[in-house]
């Protein structure tokens, strides 16, 4: 009975946690735009962006696939909101949420095809996945541009205050359903097929299908983030668009902050952001080699990430508390 008493209150209390912290990031993103200087904003914005691209990413981790698809995905939103928004004459935010359900689609058939592969040729077919769509986009020059690129109308005439509540929307959706993920069913089959994969099936757990859909919601939101910021720089070439650094970034944002959680990857994202750009202003050259050191560095002492850290000094407080009661 004590024990069940105390799985219900630590489950309360994780219950309050996640409440309170989606409401503490609402806030933040519907009244700190309001207080910042463009620049600032800018950077504001891409935060955000990153926050959704890496934890859209984590979300397929979570079934331990490591994937480098992201930046393929991330394009292929770009150019279907341009395709959509100047060439059909689909209303922008219809636009994005389209980019978002193509990319799904892709990912689902794509996944059929990869996803029964294992560790490092799943990473090659999706870096190879990420170049096609690059050499796509530079083939079909009459849709797309080619080489020369293709530009769109900014979302909302610029206003950057409409577009960092565009990607904080966006960033909610991604968040409460990385919660959703985490206190549901989804969480447990996720883990299973991430720690014990081929003894998952032998009890009934869709391997296969999991990894589908996980790999489906992930493509969907970075497709969606791709769009948005097709819309917010207004201009990209397949270069830029289908850049390998994208799924880089994502994938160690994730690690950075955390994997398997929604926390972890926001906090990284933020922070490893901040840092890329101070670096980027203050040191100017070679900024990328000290932000890969500090990587590095934090990969090889930190390898649980930063909500890893988190743990082990709340459970360092906790057990120091419970000793002190004892005595």
């Amino acid at each position: 009975m004590m024990s069940k008493n105390m799985q219900g209150s630590s489950g309360q209390r994780r219950s309050n946690a996640y409440a309170w912290g989606l409401i503490a990031l609402a806030l933040c993103i519907l009244i700190v735009p309001r207080f910042l200087d463009q620049y600032t904003l800018h950077i504001f914005i891409m935060v955000l962006v990153y926050g959704a691209l890496a934890l859209s990413w984590d979300i397929l981790g979570r079934t331990g696939q490591l994937s480098l698809a992201h930046a393929g995905l991330f394009g292929l939103g770009c150019y279907v909101f341009a395709v959509l928004t100047t060439r059909v004459g689909v209303p922008e935010l219809l636009s994005i949420v389209l980019s978002g359900v193509v990319c799904a689609i892709v990912a689902a058939g794509l996944g059929a095809i990869t996803l029964r592969l294992r560790a490092t040729y799943f990473v090659i077919a999706t870096l190879a996945f990420a170049e096609v769509m690059k050499t796509l986009a530079l083939r079909l020059d009459k849709v797309t541009g080619g080489a020369i690129g293709i530009g769109v109308p900014m979302l909302f005439g610029g206003n950057r205050i409409a577009l960092a509540y565009m990607a904080g929307l966006i960033l909610m959706l991604v968040v409460l359903t990385s919660v959703y993920i985490q206190r549901s069913r989804h969480h447990f089959a996720f883990s299973a097929i991430r720690t014990k994969g081929d003894l998952a099936s032998v009890f009934g757990v869709g391997v296969v299908k999991n990894k589908i859909a996980a790999f489906m919601v992930s493509a969907a939101f970075a497709g969606m983030v791709g769009a948005f910021y097709m819309g917010y720089i207004s201009y990209t070439v397949p270069e830029e668009a289908f850049n390998m650094s994208i799924s880089v970034s994502a994938l160690v944002m994730s690690i950075f902050g955390g994997l398997g959680s929604t926390a972890g990857p926001l906090m990284g994202a933020a922070i490893l952001k901040v840092i890329e750009e101070y670096l980027r202003v203050t040191v100017r050259y070679g900024y990328m080699i000290v932000y890969g050191a500090i990587l590095v560095a934090v990969i090889l002492f930190m390898p649980y990430g930063l909500v890893g850290v988190a743990k082990k000094w709340l459970s360092s407080r906790r057990e120091a508390s419970q000793n002190g009661s004892a005595e």
